[in-house]
């Protein structure tokens, strides 16, 4: 499931199952679940909790310009660029797409820098040029990191639940994934993991 492009067929699947669990969720008695759920089929907020597999390392790049000119050049910023800190809060993308965006695009991920970080280096990353833009930027295929990240992470929030409900949408849910053969072998290789190490 590391190929860069995944069938429609699959994301259709994967976003049936999430919803299948945020249906009964509110009788789960699980902390968080309903927001996760809805941040995983609706995207991530800034100041949202991102889990560990949404949360990727990144390059940087920027566009930048001459005074006086007009031409621009794209390159990348490399980490020497940066002080420490600054380093260690653009080091790592969040990403924000909802599950099924993720999924369907081949594009390059983008966040621009914020505001204030870009004006305080705009001058000094390259002497001579001003940077009028600057992004973080991931580009590798998220399909095998975002779809065992999803399901490994619904594996572990149903065990949790105390309501007997918690082994019924396990069960559930792996009826459904075996609709596709990956996704089949990937939930039996999960739960097999979690509830032997539980």
């Amino acid at each position: 499931m590391s190929a860069p492009t995944i069938s429609p067929s699959v994301i259709s699947l994967l976003q049936a199952i999430l919803q299948t669990v945020r249906e009964h969720a509110h009788s789960l008695s699980i902390e968080d679940i309903d927001q996760w759920l809805e941040h995983e089929l609706e995207g991530y907020g800034d100041f949202a909790h991102f889990p560990d597999y949404r949360i990727v390392e990144c390059k940087q790049f920027g566009i930048f310009k001459k005074p006086g000119q007009e031409l621009q050049h794209f390159e990348q910023i490399h980490d020497d660029c940066l002080n420490e800190r600054d380093r260690c809060q653009l080091r790592y993308l969040h990403l924000q797409l909802s599950l099924s965006d993720c999924l369907s695009t081949e594009e390059e991920i983008q966040r621009a820098w914020p505001t204030r970080l870009l004006a305080s280096y705009a001058e000094d990353i390259i002497p001579g040029y001003q940077c009028v833009r600057a992004w973080q930027s991931f580009h590798a295929p998220l399909n095998e990191r975002l779809i065992s990240g999803v399901l490994g992470h619904l594996i572990h929030l149903l065990l949790l639940s105390d309501n007997p409900k918690g082994a019924v949408l396990i069960a559930e849910v792996a009826e459904q994934c075996k609709q596709n053969p990956q996704l089949d072998l990937l939930w039996a290789k999960l739960y097999k993991d979690a509830t032997s190490t539980a």
